[in-house]
């Protein structure tokens, strides 16, 4: 009989997470719980705050949507690879990512296997993002005993520049990745390009909000890669922004903006097709939503993959970075005992059907 619960948990942060939009101490995701024939699955759906959409949007979408179906159906759904219609891309995630992990443990295939992703031996390093902090002196004892090579740092918020070469000259050697969120006008962006161009920066991501246009003059302006991440929602937004900016050097593709696993790869073989480079990356989540995507690491040059490393109250286990890279615990996935009561306490999905 299956079963399934939506819930929302607190991921609480080690430290308060600043960018251009603002400052979260805690962030609420929504989870999905599947359980069916002695196996318990989740799926994750982040809430990000500049996004717009709550925890109470994204629950009543996945409620809303599923009760349509018959266990059947979304059965059926499962051993696809297909889902239903959701309002929310971060609903689709959850989605998604609870049916690829259900598939998989049912068939005890791989989810590499499932997605027909062939892996190699070494993927990229994940970056890791260091915490916005007004003592500078802080921001650079972060960055040095992280035990990351590849970090990335937060523009967009006054004093940027002074903070990401502070952070240079401390790591000569990093490889430093900087993301504004659109907190830069084009003014500031062309600024902040002639100030960082010989700090040997790996990457600049979504200077600005912006058309194609704009952004294409940006891209012309510098040596330093752009990358752009909101302004590329699906696939659609890729076509425009690559027809109209060529200079553009490559999209940031996350599961919750694209719609889950099966959507990422779908995204990042649309972009290699246009001759753009990806930079795999993920919202605040957990373990549970970065599992999700690391069957791709291996398809990208870049990976932002840090979400479960800045969370204090880790809601599931199954991950571990060893020398910086994404690898599955050998113990599998578990929630912990925080979330199983969360689960516990909540109701269950009226199905179609009863």
């Amino acid at each position: 009989m299956l079963e399934i619960r939506v819930c929302p948990v607190q991921l609480h942060l080690i430290n308060p997470f600043t960018l251009a939009h603002g400052t979260s101490l805690v962030r609420e995701n929504v989870f999905i719980e599947m359980k069916i024939d002695g196996y318990t699955v989740y799926g994750e759906a982040p809430i990000v705050p500049y996004y717009f959409v709550s925890k109470e949007a994204v629950i009543g979408d996945i409620t809303s949507t599923l009760k349509n179906y018959s266990r059947s159906q979304i059965l059926d759904f499962v051993d696809s690879g297909t889902s239903p219609s959701f309002t929310h891309a971060t609903s689709l995630a959850a989605f998604q990512t609870a049916t690829l992990n259900l598939r998989s443990a049912l068939s005890t295939k791989s989810a590499e296997e499932l997605l027909s992703i062939k892996t190699r031996y070494n993927p990229p390093k994940s970056t890791f993002t260091i915490a916005y902090h007004e003592d500078i002196d802080k921001m650079v004892d972060i960055a040095t005993s992280c035990g990351f090579s590849h970090l990335k740092i937060k523009a967009g918020i006054p004093g940027d520049i002074i903070r990401i070469k502070a952070i240079r000259a401390a790591l000569p050697h990093a490889k430093i990745f900087v993301d504004a969120n659109q907190g830069w006008s084009v003014d500031e962006a062309n600024t902040s390009f002639k100030e960082l161009a010989h700090d040997n920066i790996t990457l600049i991501e979504e200077p600005i909000k912006g058309s194609p246009k704009e952004i294409e003059e940006l891209a012309r302006s510098t040596s330093i890669p752009l990358y752009l991440d909101e302004s590329i929602q699906n696939e659609k937004d890729l076509h425009l922004f690559f027809q109209e900016a060529p200079h553009l050097a490559g999209i940031v593709v996350k599961s919750a903006k694209v719609g889950g696993p099966y959507n990422v790869k779908e995204m990042i073989q649309t972009a290699q097709q246009n001759s753009m480079q990806v930079f795999l990356s993920s919202m605040i989540e957990s373990s549970i939503g970065i599992l999700s995507v690391v069957p791709f690491t291996h398809l990208c040059p870049y990976v932002d993959l840090d979400g479960p490393l800045l969370i204090s109250n880790a809601p599931f286990t199954g991950l571990r970075y060893e020398r910086e890279r994404l690898c599955y615990d050998e113990n599998g996935s578990e929630a912990s005992d925080e979330v199983k009561g969360l689960f516990d306490h909540s109701h269950p999905i009226t199905l179609l059907g009863g």
